[in-house]
């Protein structure tokens, strides 16, 4: 690949962090600098070359890896990172990157992990449409918790809701890593996490991120539904 830019130079602390467009052209990927600060590179060509790399022009300092994603026409960039006091902070970019919009805190949400992020609005709307964002992350409680907002919202108040847990004495009655989000870009979302039991759990939602499974049913990730546990409101097995 062509890199404009010293591609090598990149030092990091922490895992990275990729998105791409929905024609698969425009790829993103991010991580947490050594100067704790959010790094950048940028392909518009499937990854044949790349401009990299590059500081988040709105600086401010943060913790662990960062979540990003790419809109689906790929023109712009979504970024979400934990500070030193456990919150998350929003930023978008409309120009890949060039000029940065200012931080904003996610509402109040304290977290022990790094964030996930995915896009889950419909790709190449007509008439465009503010993309809607969904980020979940390890609460200080240990259950896994998310946020659903527009990305022209106010995030000051924005709110959590936590992802109904399994029953005290089960594995998935806490989980001990930050979860990952994958979606089809519309209204299908999974969520994985690592449960109490050291293993992966998955859960998902099929309406854009606005709730998580009724009742929410916790997989053993990687088995077929059949035999799954689920879990009433109450924390109640059936």
């Amino acid at each position: 690949p062509q890199v404009s830019g010293n591609f090598f130079a990149g030092v990091f602390k922490s895992g990275p962090s990729a998105s791409n467009s929905a024609d698969r052209k425009t790829w993103c990927v991010a991580g947490l600098g050594g100067d704790d600060e959010v790094w950048f590179g940028v392909s518009q060509d499937a990854g044949d070359s790349w401009v990299a790399w590059k500081r988040v022009n709105r600086r401010k300092n943060f913790v662990g890896a960062p979540a990003v994603t790419v809109n689906a026409a790929g023109t712009a960039i979504y970024l979400v990172a934990r500070d030193a006091s456990h919150f998350y902070w929003f930023t978008e970019s409309k120009d890949l990157g060039a000029t940065w919009e200012e931080w904003q805190r996610i509402g109040n949400g304290v977290f022990h992990s790094s964030p996930a992020m995915v896009r889950v609005a419909r790709p190449l709307a007509r008439p465009p449409v503010p993309d809607i964002l969904v980020v979940a992350g390890l609460g200080a409680d240990k259950r896994v918790w998310f946020s659903r907002f527009s990305t022209n919202a106010n995030l000051a108040n924005e709110g959590w809701q936590p992802i109904a847990a399994g029953p005290e004495g089960h594995a998935t009655a806490r989980f001990t890593s930050a979860p990952a989000m994958v979606s089809d870009g519309d209204k299908e979302i999974v969520l994985v996490c690592r449960a109490n039991d050291l293993r992966y759990w998955r859960v998902g939602s099929f309406d854009g991120g606005r709730q998580f499974q009724v009742g929410t049913t916790w997989l053993p990730h990687g088995r077929p539904d059949r035999g799954r546990v689920r879990y009433s409101g109450e924390g109640e097995r059936s």
